[in-house]
């Protein structure tokens, strides 16, 4: 029997069963509801049961027809598979023509490769014996030579990579010069609060002068560049004060320039009964010494104020 034919009798089982069960389901209906003569209990239940059996073969008479199908044919295929295992079996015992001449052939060949090895062996012991200390000190010495090479070879790498590094900081320190107009370092005129030994050198620019090293140039660029300018001092301007803080080294004040460039001011102990008294907004006029350059403010240390303006 064909699929197509097959499938058409699985549909006929679905559509017999699924109307069985509509006629026991039906049946009880009636029943219940004492509607005319209904058929026995007993046909009801046999009815929904015959259609439940009819679904289940609707749905899986494919995969019982064909395990059914392979159980029974299970014997046969068993037995045509010993026989081919023993005509197989037959076959590899039989001679093939030739086959003992060519093992006989081969164990010669054998015979005469293991008397050729033991000749040059016997023959060739002492000079190959003596060519290989030779050889052996002659390459370790050709192995100390060029791990010897290989060391100067690499010094003179790290010293090319090293020359090439400076190299390049100084074009960048060229480069960026030539682009920007550094100010010049001037002492500061002499101070009544400083010992007459020490001498200040002032920066000129404004803080936001400093700020702009950060433009067009990576964090490790501005720092190079701004390495001249730390530990010089500056005076600043009308700073407007943003907030202070205390710590156990002194005073901290957050403030910025006419400019809005960001300031952060650390003081001594010393300046507490003029910094305590400052109110939010006040601006004054500080000298500081450079501690650090971010890239939004400008940090001052041992900083000193002036009296407040407003």
């Amino acid at each position: 029997m064909s699929d197509v034919s097959r499938g058409s009798v699985y549909r006929a089982l679905d559509y017999v069963g699924f109307s069985c069960i509509l006629v026991g389901v039906e049946e009880y209906g009636r029943s219940f509801a004492q509607v005319g003569q209904t058929m026995p209990w007993r046909a009801r239940i046999g009815f929904i049961l015959v259609g439940i059996v009819l679904l289940w073969l609707g749905e899986q008479g494919s995969t019982a027809y064909k395990s059914v199908r392979e159980f029974f044919r299970a014997p046969a295929d068993l037995k045509r598979a010993l026989k081919r295992n023993a005509e197989l079996e037959a076959k590899l015992q039989r001679p093939v023509p030739g086959m003992f001449d060519v093992l006989a052939k081969e164990q010669k060949l054998r015979g005469e490769i293991d008397e050729l090895k033991k000749r040059l062996e016997a023959k060739a012991e002492p000079r190959l014996d003596e060519g290989h200390y030779i050889f052996r000190s002659e390459n370790e010495r050709l192995k100390i030579e060029l791990k010897e090479k290989r060391a100067a070879a690499d010094a003179r790498t790290n010293l090319s990579v090293e020359n090439t590094k400076l190299k390049h900081e100084i074009s960048l320190l060229r480069v960026v010069s030539a682009g920007q107009n550094f100010p010049a370092l001037q002492p500061a005129p002499a101070q009544g609060l400083l010992p007459k030994s020490e001498e200040r050198i002032f920066v000129t620019e404004p803080p936001s002068f400093l700020l702009k090293f950060f433009d067009g140039h990576t964090g490790i660029q501005a720092k190079m560049l701004l390495e001249p300018y730390l530990k010089k001092w500056m005076e600043i301007k009308s700073v407007k004060i943003a907030n202070v803080e205390s710590s156990s080294t002194g005073y901290s004040i957050n403030g910025n320039t006419s400019d809005g460039s960001g300031l952060f001011l650390r003081f001594g102990t010393e300046w507490a009964d003029r910094i305590t008294i400052l109110r939010l907004g006040v601006e004054i006029d500080v000298i500081g010494r450079i501690a650090g350059v971010r890239f939004n403010f400008v940090s001052l240390e041992d900083c000193e104020i002036s009296i407040p303006r407003r």
